[in-house]
């Protein structure tokens, strides 16, 4: 029988002998072999990590990194038919690898396999080229000052340009312009404009603007509040497109967004401003530059709307002041449902004077007081004092 002085006396024993081996190890006996301790030689291949920053990298900085990353360039973009016909050589190539590490240096070299060539002006090219850039992303020639004839430009591996290059050598080339993509939506586009420039028999034409609209927003948009500018030019080639606000240029920001969208005949320069304040509004001009320096343009005044408002007004709300001013022709389907279109005497503020059974900003909702006039007045509010008198505040 198991009696518990028995167990408490086998527990000490192990115990006990733990002990005595964790201090003195296994004995040996005369049997067993020492090995001597091995001293190795030779070399050994091993990773060494760098230590990490001992700063913390919140969300909050890697956000304004993100969007430090996404600025664009101030600079105006020139036109791709502009960069066609003023390069000798034009292809369309990807890029295949760097040469040389590219995170601190000034420039970089790529190596691109030649997919299509639109000009070649009689030079030698091959399957594979050698392109130098500056380690900088940008879109003009004149900050290039410093680092002598370097474009810049910020190339991806595996991603497909058009290239505008130059012989720069034996077997060298330079690049005369910044590439273009050659994917994304517009790459139909661009490759036409392309074609039709490199053509032997193409002859420049003067340019014109067609058109300078305003695009409004869609209905039923969930989209936030923006300007949206279309400035439609014919004629090739085209050496810039630029904008300008109240006499001052506009230019890539985090808020300001301006691309080309190109077709056979025709090119547009649209100009995209999200969130604007009120220093955004105000006459917009678009200025297209031809190749020989001469420029066309054709002015819009952008008046502010306030339809962003009417999402967050449950009930009407009333503009303090209408001028006896109409809309211009531009903004005169602004007001719907019969409604008309003024101006607040400041400037660039759009109200609509509704007709009876509507209200909203834009006259675009149902009254549920269809009995109001059409020249709305404050709603009366009513305080009841005691059991029959009345006030009215």
């Amino acid at each position: 029988m198991v009696t518990p002085e028995k167990c408490l006396w086998f527990s000490l024993f192990l115990l006990l002998s733990w002990i005595a081996i964790a201090c003195f190890g296994f004995p040996i006996d005369e049997d067993t072999m020492v090995l001597p301790p091995r001293h190795y030689q030779g070399e050994i291949d091993a990773l060494v990590f760098e230590e990490f920053p001992k700063r913390t990298v919140t969300r909050l900085h890697r956000a304004a990194r993100v969007k430090n990353s996404r600025s664009r360039s101030k600079c105006v973009q020139e036109h791709v038919s502009w960069k066609a016909f003023n390069a000798p050589i034009v292809l369309r190539a990807k890029a295949q690898s760097f040469q040389g590490t590219r995170s601190k240096k000034k420039s970089y070299k790529v190596q691109f396999t030649v997919k299509e060539v639109y000009k070649n002006a009689s030079y030698p090219i091959h399957d594979i080229v050698m392109v130098k850039f500056a380690n900088l992303t940008g879109d003009c020639r004149k900050d290039n000052k410093k680092r002598g004839k370097l474009v810049k430009a910020n190339i991806r591996v595996h991603g497909e340009y058009f290239l505008f290059l130059n012989f720069a050598g034996d077997r060298k080339l330079m690049a005369v312009s910044q590439p273009e993509s050659a994917e994304g939506r517009n790459v139909k586009g661009i490759r036409r404009v392309i074609q039709k420039v490199c053509a032997t028999n193409f002859e420049p034409k003067p340019l014109s603007i067609e058109k300078l609209e305003i695009k409004s927003p869609r209905k039923n948009s969930t989209r936030r509040e923006r300007i949206k500018l279309a400035c439609r030019v014919r004629g090739l080639p085209i050496h810039r497109i630029s904008w300008r606000r109240n006499d001052s240029y506009v230019s890539n920001s985090t808020t300001v967004r301006i691309k080309y969208l190109n077709t056979d005949e025709r090119t547009s320069s649209v100009l995209t401003i999200r969130s604007p304040k009120r220093s955004d509004y105000g006459s917009y001009e678009c200025v297209a530059q031809s190749l020989n320096g001469t420029t066309v343009s054709r002015r819009v005044d952008v008046l502010r709307e306030a339809a962003q408002q009417e999402a967050q007004a449950p009930a009407r709300i009333y503009p303090p002041q209408i001028s006896s001013r109409k809309c211009p022709d531009e903004q005169a389907n602004f007001c719907m449902n019969g409604g008309k279109c003024y101006v607040e005497p400041d400037g660039y503020m759009l109200y609509c004077k509704c007709p009876v059974g509507f209200q909203g900003w834009r006259c675009d909702m149902k009254d549920v007081r269809p009995d109001t006039s059409m020249y709305p007045q404050p709603p009366i509010y009513t305080c009841t004092l005691g059991l029959s008198t009345k006030y009215y505040c």
